[in-house]
């Protein structure tokens, strides 16, 4: 969740504490530079990464940013 832009971001990764350093770090990523700090507001683990991507597309589809 980004404060500076009330936003969330969803996405999926085997590894959230990179993930989150990763669009954290400044210019790093289109989409999410300009919301620095993002923060975790929630991780859903999945038993596999295409149940992962599944469950992030039905997300996405669900929720208006």
């Amino acid at each position: 969740f980004s404060e500076k832009l009330q936003k969330f971001y969803i996405g999926q990764t085997d590894n959230p504490e990179w993930r989150l350093q990763q669009h954290n770090a400044l210019g790093n990523h289109n989409w999410t530079r300009n919301g620095n700090p993002w923060l975790v507001f929630l991780i859903i683990p999945c038993s596999t990464r295409t149940a992962a991507l599944a469950f992030e597309k039905f997300l996405k589809r669900r929720i208006s940013f």
